[in-house]
Formats: structure tokens, C-alpha cells, sequence
């Protein structure tokens, strides 16, 4: 299932943002705490182009439903490939604990829940090719 925001509208790029720069300043006077990355930093339209045969189970949860935990075999390590909005192409490794983090938020813009096992991927218990 991919989001629309209504029917026969053409969806939205895929995009993992950072908060808006206000979110950064201090609350009374001063310099921003952190600065905020440039809109061409962002990531759009992240793809795994290669995970790792070695795999590991744990328990996943989900912030959709924040009681309800299973276990989920997925890759010790992916690559991501992701287009910034400016155009250019950049591909980055994960490993572990942040592969797995990475792969579930990838599966929730594909639409793919970590407990539905109907929409994984045979044997890795990640999404469909």
C-alpha cells in the first residue's frame, strides 16, 4: 500500500526530512543550538540496492502500534541508495542496529508493516523486491 493524498493524484517523493530550523533555536535569545541541514542534504527516495546474507532476529515495534512487539529476521548490513533534492545520487552502508532501523523506516514508505509477514520478503522477513 504507497499513500496518496487523494485519488488519482500522482504521490508525493519520498523524503526523510529533518525538523523544520525553528525547531533548533533556544528558547530565549541567542544562537541556534544546532543548525538545521540545507533542503539538498535531505535524502529523497531511499532504495536498498544490497543487504547482507548474514541475518539476525529480534523483537521490533513499532511507534503505530506502541504495545505490540515481534520478531523480525532482517540483514546485518544494507546499502542505500538515496537522491538528494538537488540531484545528486549518494549510496551509504548501515550496519546493525542502524541497517535495521533504516530497513523499517523504508518499509513504512513502501507501506510495509514490520508484523505483517504477508508483505515481506520470503526468507529475509523484509519487503517484497
Amino acid at each position: 500500500m504507497r499513500w496518496s493524498s487523494s485519488a488519482g493524484s500522482t504521490p508525493s517523493p519520498r523524503v526523510w526530512g529533518s525538523p523544520p530550523p525553528d525547531r533548533y533555536r533556544p528558547r530565549r535569545g541567542g544562537r541556534p543550538a544546532r543548525r538545521a541541514r540545507r533542503s539538498s542534504d535531505r535524502p529523497a527516495q531511499p532504495r536498498i540496492i544490497e543487504c547482507s546474507s548474514e541475518t539476525e532476529e529480534q523483537y521490533e515495534g513499532c511507534l503505530s502500534f506502541f504495545d505490540v512487539r515481534g520478531l523480525v529476521r532482517r540483514p546485518l548490513t544494507i546499502v542505500v541508495e538515496t537522491t538528494t533534492l538537488d540531484g545528486a545520487t549518494v549510496t551509504t552502508v548501515y550496519g546493525r542496529g542502524l541497517a535495521r532501523l533504516i530497513h523499517h523506516e523504508i518499509d513504512h514508505l513502501d507501506g510495509i508493516l514490520c508484523l505483517a509477514p504477508h508483505t515481506r520478503r520470503p526468507g529475509t522477513d523484509s519487503r517484497p523486491p
